[in-house]
């Protein structure tokens, strides 16, 4: 539990930190950008093993999202 509430925090942390960068990307590249960062940050907190699966799962994800 105190694991997901820390991630959390950094997560929200780490939104405001994108929000405020000032980007002057398009929408959907915003999107793109955000999302490609959110799972950089998931990644940090992952175990090691799971790190490999994330890390290939990410081109997918965004691929869906972002074709």
């Amino acid at each position: 539990m105190i694991r997901v509430l820390n991630v959390l925090s950094a997560l929200e942390k780490e939104y405001w930190i994108f929000h405020f960068m000032g980007c002057r990307s398009s929408f959907k590249k915003l999107q793109k950008d955000f999302l490609e960062h959110l799972l950089i940050i998931f990644n940090r907190f992952m175990d090691i093993s799971n790190q490999k699966t994330i890390t290939a799962k990410k081109e997918s994800i965004v691929s869906y999202y972002f074709p």
